[in-house]
């Protein structure tokens, strides 16, 4: 008892710090080696109107990336190494191979998926009209991979607590991030107006430069509350620590969303910048969709999500100086994925016979509570 109690008492500590603390550009990183985390602004624009990254599969190949491929420099690594961890890597394996071949946009075209970075009430009203001009009239389901603790001010700005390489959550269980959650949700609207940080810049994670500003605080509530209470679409979350793998769980659960919602519905998956949990969760509903189509391989589904504008979760993870802090969780992330990969298409059961026969637990589960019926 006596740890749960330090444990609130600390995480209260870090809300409190990062809604009060005025800090400078100068002394952002010191503070946050402080305090922890910082109360940040989760939108390019001071009135949370836009978002970063957004694409859908029925995109059209971005003409600098094909220029990439057919130029002969794309380099990735190759999916025949992803049996070894980390620490096994050789530096050939390291250097990646040439990829000069386009990938087959079997399937892709009617997937019905979309991806983002954060957005704010505008920037959802927007996305949502964006779908609609692809004449899909149905349901669509939001799906959060954000596991850092974030909310939306009644005037629609999206905001969350940032902690050393947006890692804030990072080993808490789910009622733990749920109890979080609810106490920087709480704090935020006990006040009148919070100092939120709009971060310019970055070292390693942590946060080297910041503009402040004070915005007013009428009113504050979750993403279920804004996506499915404010505006009538189906919610769910499924959070995973950025820049790191998605967990076992995590993945059951992607399943399991996979075969419980309706064919036709709509999936949008979002981050906080739209790039590496994003591409994630689209890459892994390719998958599920399309493991079955025999001429489709992994590198194939990985570098179509990369073309129609996410990140290239294949690269080479040495490449960029600036990214080696990174370059670990970057490549159990991709292992992960493909072993995803290898497990959906060795198994006997495959996708949509899975939720046939656990309808029971799935509907029990938590994470019914967050998608809309």
């Amino acid at each position: 008892m006596k740890i749960n109690i330090k444990l609130k008492l600390y995480e209260a500590f870090v809300i409190l710090g990062a809604i009060f603390m005025g800090i400078s550009p100068a002394q952002t990183s010191a503070s946050i080696q402080h305090f922890s985390a910082i109360l940040v602004l989760d939108s390019p624009d001071q009135e949370g109107k836009t978002y970063n990254s957004f694409r859908t599969t029925q995109d059209p190949y971005i003409i600098e990336r094909l220029e990439e491929i057919n130029s002969g420099s794309f380099r990735i690594l190759d999916p025949g190494i992803l049996n070894k961890t980390w620490e096994e890597l050789s530096e050939e394996d390291k250097q990646g191979v040439i990829r000069d071949t386009l990938p087959d946009r079997a399937g892709l075209d009617h997937q019905n998926v979309s991806g983002s970075g954060q957005f704010g009430q505008e920037g959802l009203t927007e996305i949502v009209e964006r779908i609609r001009e692809t004449d899909f009239t149905g349901e669509i389901v939001f799906f959060d991979h954000r596991e850092e603790p974030h909310g939306f001010l009644e005037s629609g700005i999206p905001l969350s607590l940032y902690g050393r390489a947006d890692a804030y959550s990072i080993g808490k269980t789910w009622s733990e991030l749920e109890a979080v959650e609810r106490n920087f949700i709480l704090s935020i609207a006990g006040h009148k107006e919070v100092q939120l940080h709009q971060i310019t810049a970055k070292e390693e994670g942590l946060v080297t430069e910041a503009k402040t500003f004070m915005t007013p605080v009428m009113d504050v509530y979750t993403e279920k509350y804004l996506v499915k209470n404010l505006n009538g679409h189906g919610y769910l979350r499924i959070g995973i620590t950025d820049h790191h793998r998605a967990m076992d769980d995590d993945l059951d659960d992607i399943i399991k969303a996979f075969d419980a919602l309706p064919f036709g519905t709509w999936k949008h998956f979002h981050c906080r910048g739209g790039k590496g949990r994003t591409t994630t969760g689209m890459a892994l509903f390719d998958i599920l969709s399309n493991h079955r189509n025999a001429d489709l391989s992994f590198q194939d589904i990985m570098v179509r999500q990369y073309l129609i504008g996410g990140s290239n979760l294949l690269s080479v993870p040495t490449k960029d100086p600036s990214k080696q802090w990174k370059a670990k969780e970057a490549y159990d992330r991709i292992r992960t994925i493909y072993n995803f990969y290898q497990r959906i298409n060795e198994q006997e059961m495959k996708t949509r016979k899975f939720y046939e026969e656990d309808t029971e637990s799935f509907q029990s589960s938590s994470l019914t509570a967050h998608v809309s019926s």
